[in-house]
């Protein structure tokens, strides 16, 4: 297409033992008014909180803790309820397997 530019996908690989996976939430519900510390339980985790950002509702969760198995953020709040979606996102390691979990 014109102005674009060709990519080789090729050179990409997909490595399963190498991507964040989430496994569990807990609390699994809270609040439209916010204030909620949610844990998030998986594998391949980072522990450099400024690599994440977590989106819940359409709302920005902003980490305050994380292992290399656990991350916990905490909620903000909700000015209507809008449909449940989550979605979780490591810089250079990219999207989180969410597994369809949700909070």
């Amino acid at each position: 297409m014109k102005g674009e530019t060709a990519v080789d996908l090729k050179s990409v690989q997909y490595q399963g033992a190498l991507t964040p996976l989430l496994t569990d939430i807990s609390p699994r519900y809270g609040t439209v008014v916010g204030g909620d510390d949610v844990k998030f339980t998986g594998t391949n985790f980072v522990t450099d909180i400024s690599k994440y950002e977590i989106i819940i509702d359409g709302i920005v969760c902003p980490v305050s803790a994380a292992t290399t198995t656990q991350i916990t953020c905490k909620t903000g709040k909700r000015p209507f309820l809008p449909a449940t979606s989550l979605t979780m996102m490591i810089k250079d390691r990219g999207l989180v397997s969410t597994q369809g979990l949700v909070y």
